[in-house]
């Protein structure tokens, strides 16, 4: 999804820094939030409500081929 949303070149390299912090149960509506840094080809991800964060990271990419 974030590489169609950013229009991101590079493929798939790593995912870096993955904490689980709460577990999701099947019902659970949560908001995936993207933040975008094109000079390290990374997206940031967070999947949180207003209260509750449930896990994080970063998606790395290859450099543009």
């Amino acid at each position: 999804y974030a590489k169609a949303q950013f229009n991101i070149p590079g493929g798939f390299q790593t995912i870096e820094a993955l904490k689980f912090f709460k577990t999701l149960r099947a019902g659970d509506t949560v908001s995936l939030t993207l933040q975008h840094d094109a000079d390290k080809a990374r997206v940031a991800f967070a999947y949180s409500t207003t209260e509750t964060k449930y896990s994080s990271g970063r998606i790395v990419f290859d450099a543009a081929p």
